[in-house]
């Protein structure tokens, strides 16, 4: 589900107990949980904000990977091109989160930037656990 390093064991950890328990709560069987961890890898996916929205335009999102557990979790990872400050992190979490007509009761964002690997530790997080949390993880 994750390539890492050492350093994103506890996140890799986390974010695949969250998944599993995501899972036994919405009803899914052993099998089908196995299959959904062995999802292929997904493409790309530029993100591009409405042209109302207050992101700078030459900041550029892409969506790298998305897991989604219908109603309950919806996790995300995406790179940015540069690094923002937490007021726009909040603003693209926003623009992120209602992208999606789904409602869930969690959503968790980790935002890479350039040349950084999906499913290690990312530069920031922001989640709604429901109200939304902006963290900078790493002022590299």
């Amino acid at each position: 589900m994750f390539a890492g390093s050492r350093g994103s064991v506890w996140a890799q950890s986390f974010a695949l107990a969250l998944l599993l328990a995501g899972l036994a709560v919405s009803g899914v069987h052993a099998q089908q949980q196995q299959e959904l961890l062995e999802l292929p890898p997904q493409p790309r996916r530029p993100f591009t904000p409405p042209e109302w929205a207050p992101v700078p335009d030459d900041l550029g999102i892409v969506v790298i990977r998305e897991d989604v557990i219908p109603g309950q979790f919806r996790i995300l990872d995406v790179e940015l091109s540069r690094k923002v400050d937490e007021e726009m992190l909040g603003i693209v979490a926003n623009l992120l989160r209602d992208a999606d007509d789904m409602v869930y009761l969690r959503t968790y964002i980790v935002y890479y930037l350039p040349g950084m690997v999906s499913g290690t530790r990312g530069w920031a997080t922001s989640h709604f656990l429901p109200d939304l949390q902006v963290r900078l993880v790493d002022s590299l």
